[in-house]
């Protein structure tokens, strides 16, 4: 086995049990990915949010890849993971693959759907590729302020730059907007100029027509992100099915918490009833 998986693991193989696997080798060099989506989360898409958030996390380990997630969010703001792969790297072919599979299987025949994410070369490409079905009018997409904001800074050295383009990224009156676009440019053109040359749709609030739903970050990812993070280090199989049992034990409770219309955890209940005078 480990010579038929070129240098992989058991671990990597044991997941064909779980998930639906490709993978191919090109040449010399083994391409693998791993797509996984929630049937449960995807039972739930008619209730949320028109949004999708997706970002990509380095793994850590024998096995470095990256991580890409895909979220959404309820009224009621629960934060929704319906979707994730693992694959080599962030890339044209591995967001295209990933985005894809998200239409195909998750969001199907849903249009205008708000795909937001930061502005990596492989995202744009694999939107631009209308085959991936994440163009208008089956989506549109925008730019996360925070991620936009931290690129402009990246190239011109300047806070003042980054903090005024998130503040015109927030602003509702776009009189105001070509305000401080106008202070802007005098501050700095070149910097002016790189602002102009992104839609403002795709960055700033007052332009979007409400397609955000108010969500001008990838935040929701960045969220799922934090809590994944102890699991970069796991084998490739215990990320998706923890050796401690705890993927069993979590759904245990859940559902016994569900039969018993139990809202809250003890622990949460408690902090809680303390805010209560």
């Amino acid at each position: 086995m480990e010579s038929k998986a070129k240098g992989y693991s058991p671990s990597v193989w044991k997941l064909r049990k779980l998930l639906q696997i490709a993978s191919q080798v090109v040449g010399s060099r083994f391409t693998f990915c791993t797509w996984y989506h929630s049937e449960p989360c995807i039972d739930a898409l008619p209730h949320l949010k028109l949004i999708v958030q997706i970002d990509g996390t380095f793994l850590y380990g024998k096995y470095r890849g990256t991580l890409l997630i895909a979220t959404s969010q309820d009224g009621d703001t629960h934060v929704v993971l319906f979707a994730f792969a693992i694959v080599e790297g962030e890339n044209k072919e591995a967001w295209s693959w990933f985005l894809s599979n998200i239409r195909q299987h998750v969001v199907q025949e849903r249009k205008n759907l708000c795909l937001i994410s930061d502005r990596h070369g492989g995202i744009l490409s694999a939107v631009a590729d209308e085959r991936v079905q994440w163009h208008p009018p089956y989506a549109h997409h925008i730019f996360c302020i925070r991620h936009l904001a931290s690129n402009l800074n990246s190239e011109h050295k300047d806070p003042w730059l980054k903090k005024t383009l998130v503040n015109m990224g927030y602003e509702l009156m776009p009189n105001r907007v070509e305000e401080m676009l106008a202070e802007l440019r005098s501050h700095n053109q070149r910097a002016a100029e790189w602002i102009a040359d992104i839609p403002k749709h795709q960055w700033c609030r007052s332009h979007d027509e409400g397609g955000r739903y108010d969500h001008m970050t990838t935040n929701l990812s960045e969220c799922i992100n934090g809590i994944l993070k102890g699991a970069r280090w796991a084998r490739v199989r215990d990320k998706f099915n923890p050796p401690d049992g705890s993927l069993h034990y979590y759904r245990t409770v859940l559902d016994s918490m569900r039969q018993n219309e139990i809202i809250w955890r003890p622990y949460a209940a408690n902090e809680i009833r303390n805010l209560i005078p």
